[in-house]
């Protein structure tokens, strides 16, 4: 595929990934994660931006719902890594096992800050997966992989699965059918793309699934959230119009939310 169309398009080449993970082709979409093949919006996602957010926790239904479901696939025991701890949600939904160990990894040193003064008995390392030492049963990405750019997401996990222990596994949760262009503001001044949640990809339930098969893992389940809406009339008036956008969008009248994956690492990875 010729990509010099391309370089200069990035919803374009959003819109490009999710078609060629629907129909499986796996070598035009490994070249679209190639350094200079493709435009890409710039890294939103920094550590300046989430200090600055580190006193605005926020945590909408769905987002517990999802942190639940995560929890309930979680072994009973083991190191587990949380790479993106945030406002650290997960932590007390895992304390109930005894045998787990969780380790929450997040470059802001802020958030770091935040969630160590609510569970001063977690261990938390400000800094990155690329200079972690150790091996975990269990790597946790929830809501991480929308913010990294495609040229750098592979090598991202590269390092997960160089960390993963054998027989570990890789949980990873994204957002599903974002509209990344009507998120994404360009600055009419300087020109500086700014999306007020970070993130610079979106996805369908293929493409994070052939994305982690591109990078040397196999999928062992795939679960969805979906939307929750209120019991009687007003939930059932609510249920319908998001049912009948959804049709018009051509999502279909239950598409899910986001996508909680269990993976793991290939032997020959």
């Amino acid at each position: 595929m010729d990509f010099q169309s391309m370089r200069h398009a990035p919803f374009l080449v959003d819109m490009l990934r999710a078609r060629l993970a629907r129909d499986a082709d796996m070598q035009q979409l490994r070249d679209t994660y190639l350094p200079g093949n493709c435009a890409e919006l710039p890294e939103m996602s920094s550590a300046k931006l989430w200090n600055s957010l580190s006193g605005y926790e926020d945590v909408p239904e769905v987002r517990l719902r999802r942190l639940a479901r995560v929890a309930e696939l979680l072994p009973d025991e083991g190191r587990i890594l949380d790479i993106g701890v945030g406002w650290g949600e997960i932590i007390p939904l895992l304390s109930g096992k005894k045998g787990r160990k969780y380790v929450g990894l997040d470059f802001s040193e802020a958030m770091i800050d935040q969630v160590r003064k609510k569970f001063p008995e977690v261990e938390l390392i400000h800094g990155d997966i690329s200079h972690l030492p150790g091996s975990f049963d269990v790597i946790m990405a929830l809501e991480v992989c929308e913010h990294i750019v495609a040229h750098k997401v592979m090598e991202f996990y590269r390092q997960i699965a160089e960390r993963l222990s054998n027989g570990g596994i890789f949980v990873v949760t994204v957002p599903l059918h974002e509209d990344l262009k009507g998120m994404t503001l360009c600055c009419p001044g300087c020109g500086t793309w700014h999306n007020r949640m970070g993130h610079v990809r979106s996805y369908t339930p293929k493409l994070i699934e052939s994305e982690l098969r591109l990078a040397g893992f196999s999928i062992l389940s795939m679960d969805f959230i979906y939307a929750h809406f209120p019991s009687g009339v007003l939930g059932a008036l609510k249920r319908h119009v998001v049912d009948v956008g959804r049709k018009l969008l051509g999502f279909g009248a239950t598409s899910p939310l986001n996508a909680i994956v269990v993976a793991s690492r290939n032997a020959d990875a």
